[in-house]
């Protein structure tokens, strides 16, 4: 599966796959072909696939119920890439480390949310954007905030940086 493509693109290719070969009276189980669908998904999915693996449910899964729980994943994945500009937020803040880079663990804060709450920052790191003009753009000192639901970029910290953030009504 290519790291662009949806889920149901992928399953509905090797859907297609299956009906020729099937065509051809050559034989296969639903195993096989669940078991060939979660060797081709990213490691965005990982924990998800072995999830499945550990429950034993592979001699009887349907390959129906393995797109239903891929599909909740891709749905999590779409959702923790968008970024809210926060006028309010002292830092930007991400809850994926994997996306940082040049981690620094040393610095470790809380982050006192609306609510009174607060989340330990387990560390900084830089972010990249891929810019669709094709260039790059690097947000320094993001926290990785493990336990954010959404990913927090702070108008007051993108000042400060020389950027010009207008709102549009």
């Amino acid at each position: 599966m290519g790291e662009d493509e949806k889920v149901a693109e992928y399953v509905s290719k090797v859907q297609k796959l299956v009906h020729l070969i099937k065509g051809y009276s050559e034989s296969l189980t639903d195993k096989m072909i669940v078991e060939k669908v979660m060797r081709a998904f990213t490691s965005h999915f990982d924990h998800v696939i072995v999830a499945i693996q550990k429950s034993n449910q592979i001699e009887t899964l349907k390959l129906e119920d393995l797109v239903s729980s891929l599909e909740v994943q891709e749905i999590r994945i779409v959702e923790s890439k968008i970024w809210f500009l926060d006028s309010g937020c002292s830092n930007h803040m991400i809850g994926q480390k994997v996306w940082l880079r040049y981690f620094n663990e040393s610095k470790m804060s809380k982050v006192k949310l609306v609510d009174n709450s607060s989340l330990q920052a387990e560390s900084t790191g830089n972010i990249v954007f891929y810019m669709s003009n094709g260039g790059k753009l690097m947000i320094k000192d993001v926290l990785y905030v493990p336990g954010m639901k959404c990913n927090l970029l702070s108008v007051g910290k993108l000042v400060e940086k020389g950027f010009s953030v207008f709102r549009k009504d």
